[in-house]
């Protein structure tokens, strides 16, 4: 059983519709809580099309993919056993409700779901694609008005599609229906956006997110389907933001990896990348 930080428990035990999550490096954000909040889904709602977003294809594939790769081999799934990447699938795979045309920037998973690799290095991103969830990797990257206006308009979903007709139950139900994840570090250069802070606003309090990590214990050590329906309706609406140190992870790195960051960063990126400082001004400026 893998060890889970308390920023990964609260996010995969809450089961939000909307993670926003500012942390430090090595915090797990990708492997742990993106490889879930990706996987989840795509396995729950069969045929479905998710998206991972980021700045280019190349950042996507070096830095965000090896991290769910890694994740999703945690959970049991084995690339080119139950999904493929960037090419066309196995005659044996399903296919998706709305297949892409080409296969180059596809993940698809075995039993029909799939996952859209978007890129923001390109004119528009996402015309033409329905997806029903979705994450955005380093998402002060991308700009906030493209990603309202391109990205977040394609999580229109498949509502009306049965998860369990026998129990009156369609994808809409479900709190991994719409799921989206944000994820991102507090430092803000000059060309980056903090547009993940405007969630904050809205975000459920420590209180409540407690609330709803006990009603869905409460689920699974006491089946009751009401109250189970009663917790799928307040996942639907809840929105956690979280800040985070990599210090959450201390466990996992050890103290060396923390000696080595301050010696070798410069302090400005220590405090941003590891202790997920928010710097207002540049040290020795005016």
């Amino acid at each position: 059983r893998k060890w889970l930080n308390n920023p990964q428990q609260i996010v995969l035990g809450a089961k939000p519709k909307v993670a926003a999550i500012k942390a430090g490096r090595r915090i797990g954000k990708s492997t742990v809580v993106g490889a879930h909040r990706t996987a989840l889904p795509a396995m729950k709602l069969i045929g479905s099309s998710g998206f991972c977003a980021g700045k280019s294809y190349s950042k996507l594939l070096d830095d965000l993919l090896p991290n769910l790769i890694s994740g999703w081999s945690d959970m049991g799934l084995i690339e080119d056993e139950d999904y493929v990447i960037g090419k066309t699938p196995p005659k044996h795979f399903k296919r998706p409700i709305q297949p892409p045309v080409k296969f180059d920037h596809f993940i698809s998973f075995k039993w029909g779901s799939g996952c859209h690799l978007i890129s923001f290095d390109h004119g528009v991103t996402s015309n033409g694609k329905t997806t029903d969830w979705g994450l955005i990797d380093e998402s002060k990257q991308l700009d906030p008005v493209r990603v309202d206006s391109e990205l977040l308009k394609t999580m229109s979903g498949h509502r009306s599609i049965w998860y369990d007709i026998a129990k009156n139950i369609r994808w809409a139900d479900l709190p991994e229906h719409k799921m989206l994840t944000l994820l991102t570090d507090a430092y803000i250069g000059k060309y980056d956006f903090d547009w993940i802070s405007r969630y904050q606003k809205h975000a459920l309090s420590m209180t409540e997110v407690l609330k709803l990590l006990h009603m869905a214990e409460e689920v699974q050590d006491n089946y009751d389907p009401y109250l189970e329906r009663e917790l799928w309706e307040r996942q639907r609406k809840a929105i956690v933001y979280m800040e985070a140190s990599t210090e959450e992870n201390l466990a996992v790195l050890g103290i060396d990896y923390f000696k080595d960051q301050f010696k070798s960063s410069k302090n400005i990126e220590f405090r941003t990348s590891i202790l997920n400082e928010e710097v207002k001004e540049i040290e020795g400026g005016f």
